[in-house]
């Protein structure tokens, strides 16, 4: 009898029922609980608003990326209303069902509790992106809950990496179409999706080397661009256009760079290490140290194919995405499902085994148990911040305060839509406030500015991320101070 048999005999009825309950009970909290409190990220905002106009039937906003994204983003607010709340529902049930995925496919490899381990590690571990592009710091560490393409894209290549091991087992048309199909997705959300069908045609050859092999890796492919190309169906006989302007941006945008924050400096190119710099920030070096470990761990006492396959899930998009001009923070979520099954099948190969190995995995544990309760305290007491209470700040300064802002003026003025904005101090200071934006300021420091409002007399506080110098008489009318 095998040990998935025996532990079948011994484990009480209810227990699987009670696993999948909880962790999908979590999942939903962890989504969906107040979601629409953060303020806007700059993108997001900008997909929220293509979503709204593209479901209007205006496809020209935000063309630089395909459009399967922005049609989920605008779906809820053209069914419900315009919210943050609703922009962000879709991106949330795309995360959710991330989790799933990783569970189905680690499920049919290794086992039920194998599964649950690898759906656990992605429902409870925080999956920062850092201060940086996430515009939210330490308040909002799930990219999910935001309404970013990122989500869609990596939703699309965890699909498409269930659908592609049963392709890489048992071959087949109907296999080769449906991971086609799901890459095609993964890609009308975000191009960088393409890679994981790198790793799904490695998986397929190193099974099968066969001439029909070969033809349905061609299936494949045909499938994936013509689900891509049906996304763009909307814009008829634009379509060659926005698709030309599409790949024409991108271009252009590498050749031109984009400065990104790593290690402790600015570069104006990303430095190979860039995604090792991220993950540290974001996560901290103990935390790193777990990940690393519990990704070796798994990748030594697994004994199954999958670990590799989840490991070129990892690799190869960050190789990929390395090899680019621009490496935004948030680009690494596309890589974080295949390290959360990682890390959840190294716990799992650990806690399994009786002894000194038991109490590995129980230390090994700690460090992501911190980290989840830390994670799912922040979300349970999320509090209107950043932006939004600024803005609720300036609607006492009376009508169209002037404001300097080193930050996102299309948030800023989201929330404060009379106020006028500059980038510096006029001559004589007067303003009713000037805000930092810790982002904006690593990016671009200016210490005369920070040294000229500091003498100004204005009155330091902050508002979530923010650091804010209000006029006195603001300060005082706001009970700030």
């Amino acid at each position: 009898m095998s040990t998935a048999e025996t532990s079948a005999l011994t484990e009480p009825p209810w227990a699987r029922p009670l696993a999948v309950g909880a962790l999908a009970a979590m999942q939903a909290f962890l989504g969906l609980w107040r979601l629409a409190t953060p303020s806007w990220h700059v993108d997001e905002l900008v997909y929220a608003l293509a979503g709204r106009a593209y479901l209007a039937g205006d496809l020209t906003p935000t063309r630089e990326h395909p459009p399967l994204g922005k049609y989920l983003i605008g779906l809820p607010q053209a069914l419900l209303f315009e919210s943050a709340g609703t922009a962000r529902l879709l991106p949330t049930i795309a995360g959710a069902l991330t989790g799933v995925g990783l569970f189905v496919l680690v499920r049919r490899t290794l086992g039920f509790w194998a599964g649950i381990a690898a759906w656990a590690a992605w429902v409870l571990l925080p999956r920062s992106v850092g201060l940086i592009e996430t515009g939210t710091h330490l308040q909002m560490v799930r990219l999910e809950r935001l309404a970013l393409l990122d989500v869609f894209a990596a939703t699309g290549m965890v699909a498409a990496l269930v659908a592609g091991w049963w392709w890489a087992r048992r071959g087949g048309w109907l296999p080769a179409v449906a991971t086609g199909a799901c890459v095609g997705l993964g890609v009308a959300s975000k191009l960088p999706a393409a890679s994981i069908g790198l790793v799904v045609a490695g998986a397929v050859l190193a099974h099968r080397r066969r001439w029909r092999d070969v033809a349905e890796l061609g299936v494949a492919g045909a499938t994936s661009v013509a689900v891509f190309a049906l996304t763009y169906l909307p814009y008829g006989r634009a379509a060659p256009d926005a698709l030309r302007y599409m790949f024409e941006h991108q271009l252009d945008h590498a050749a031109e760079g984009h400065l990104v924050y790593a290690g402790g400096s600015v570069h104006a190119k990303p430095p190979w290490w860039v995604f090792l710099a991220y993950q540290v920030e974001a996560d901290g070096r103990v935390l790193t140290a777990a990940t690393v470990t519990a990704v070796l761990v798994a990748l030594a006492l697994v004994r199954h194919p999958v670990r590799w396959y989840l490991l070129a899930a990892l690799v190869v998009p960050l190789a990929v995405l390395t090899l680019s001009p621009v490496v935004i923070r948030h680009y690494r979520y596309l890589a974080l499902p295949a390290q959360a099954a990682l890390i959840g099948l190294g716990l799992w190969a650990l806690l399994r085994r009786p002894g000194a190995w038991r109490v590995a995995g129980v230390v090994l544990a700690l460090p992501f148990a911190l980290a989840s309760v830390r994670d799912v305290h922040r979300i349970a007491t999320l509090q209107v911040s950043d932006y939004q209470r600024l803005g609720q700040v300036l609607d006492a300064a009376g009508p169209e305060p002037t404001v300097v802002l080193r930050g996102p003026t299309s948030v800023a003025a989201h929330y404060a839509p009379e106020a006028r904005w500059r980038h510096d101090l006029p001559e004589d200071g007067q303003v009713a406030a000037v805000v930092l934006d810790p982002p904006s300021m690593l990016l671009q420091p200016d210490p005369d500015l920070e040294a000229r409002v500091e003498d100004l007399g204005y009155v330091e506080t902050t508002l979530g991320r923010l650091r804010v110098f209000l006029a006195p008489e603001l300060a005082a009318a706001t009970g700030i101070g």
